[in-house]
């Protein structure tokens, strides 16, 4: 049994054109709604993988990390150090594009709060500075290994004014 509408009954009395637009006006939404969906998921499915790729990333650098103060040597400090810069530059510029694009998603009027877009981006942005921290961390335990494995001669310790101030005029 059909429940009756909340409609008035002069809407109801339209003309079977009217019935005709509204069918494909329904028929319109309910398929933009399902674009936008697919659209949702597939957003969605993005960030997951970057986010885990991060993850895994964050995990590895907390391995080296661990690893140091066992390692004997390291190889071209100066060339690790750099490609790590590196590194973190890319991953600074991608967190500077995830937190437009999370901007743009919180201002999508497509878009409801229980969506999973917004936290999924949230995520991800986090799981980049994750990563981002981990490698500041890492280069800096790698410049203290280095420093502490450094046998060579740290040179005449200045104890004086005129030593410091001579030192400097050598500069």
């Amino acid at each position: 049994m059909a429940r009756p509408s909340p409609m008035s009954k002069d809407l109801l009395a339209s003309t079977s054109g009217d019935l005709h637009y509204f069918g494909e006006w329904i028929t319109s939404e309910s398929a933009r709604s399902l674009e936008l969906l697919r659209k949702i998921e597939s957003t969605v499915l993005a960030l997951r993988t970057i986010r885990d790729l991060m993850q895994s990333f964050d995990r590895t650098v907390s391995a080296f990390n661990e690893a140091l103060p066992n390692m004997s040597a390291l190889p071209q400090e100066d060339v690790v150090l750099e490609e790590f810069a590196r590194a973190q530059d890319a991953l600074e510029q991608l967190h500077g594009v995830m937190s437009q694009k999370r901007v743009h998603a919180r201002k999508d009027k497509d878009l409801r709060s229980d969506d999973p877009v917004c936290p999924a981006f949230d995520e991800t942005i986090e799981s980049i500075h994750q990563v981002h921290e981990g490698i500041e961390h890492l280069r800096w335990n790698i410049m203290q290994h280095a420093a502490d494995a450094d046998t060579s001669d740290p040179g005449k310790v200045l104890t004086s004014e005129q030593q410091i101030r001579d030192f400097l005029s050598t500069l």
